[in-house]
């Protein structure tokens, strides 16, 4: 099943469910394999009014799996109703992919800590799933003991995010706005020391050729004496010879 099947049955189950029902209901989503984003099931009116209810630990459970981690869930967790065995490796998994939004090389250290499994072998099989059910691309360095990123599946946004998702996106286009004047500078700088440096060397060519001229001239006529000089010693000569 799909995701966007898997939780359209929960949605369409969830307007129709009140009170422990709906809890359930929402347990039974938490658990299903396929279905890893609750935004969808968190708008429903009837899961938003479990707010302020006896099932109101079921309501801030989706929240955390929607948008938290299992951190989130371990400073609450004698608050909220408790884990499933799907439902831990799913909260942990969903840890994983916020880790992998904040940066591209997640040491091993930093992902024990986050997703609270106690061995490297506990964790290696985690990501292995994780890659799997394709929440995450990436590949596991044993040597260096880290995890790279290449691709992480979005998260559910809380309202307010995409503001923030905004704001982020207005610097980012501003910094490549900078960059690109930046670069036209550049261009405009390299393209007029190009232009210089033909300039010189057609300046440089010029001078050459005046060079190769004289020195062609110079053979023609030795020592620098010009035609007329050699007449006139011819001439000398000839009265000489008389």
């Amino acid at each position: 099943m799909s995701h966007s099947e898997a939780v359209l049955r929960f949605v369409i189950q969830a307007k129709n469910s009140r009170g422990k029902a709906l809890a359930i209901l929402i347990h039974q989503a938490l658990s299903a394999p396929d279905l890893y984003a609750f935004a969808e099931l968190i708008e429903v009116p009837s899961v938003q009014a479990l707010a302020g209810t006896p099932e109101s630990g079921m309501l801030e459970l989706l929240q955390i799996f929607a948008y938290g981690t299992f951190g989130d869930y371990i400073a609450k967790a004698k608050e909220l109703p408790a884990l499933n065995i799907e439902q831990e490796k799913k909260l942990r998994q969903l840890t994983i992919v916020s880790m992998a939004h904040t940066k591209k090389t997640l040491p091993y250290a930093e992902l024990l800590a986050e997703v609270h499994v106690g061995t490297l072998r506990e964790l290696e099989d985690l990501v292995i799933e994780s890659i799997y059910a394709e929440l995450i691309a990436g590949k596991l360095d044993q040597r260096r003991q880290h995890l790279t990123i290449d691709f992480a599946v979005g998260r559910d946004l809380r309202v307010g995010d995409l503001d923030h998702m905004i704001t982020l996106f207005d610097d980012w286009t501003d910094n490549c706005e900078r960059l690109l004047t930046q670069m036209d500078h550049e261009m405009k700088s390299a393209n007029d020391t190009k232009a210089a440096d033909d300039s010189h060397e057609e300046i440089v060519l010029a001078e050459i050729e005046k060079i190769k001229a004289d020195l062609a001239k110079e053979d023609k006529n030795p020592k620098g004496k010009n035609p007329s000089e050699f007449a006139s010693m011819e001439y000398s000569a000839h009265d000489a010879a008389r």
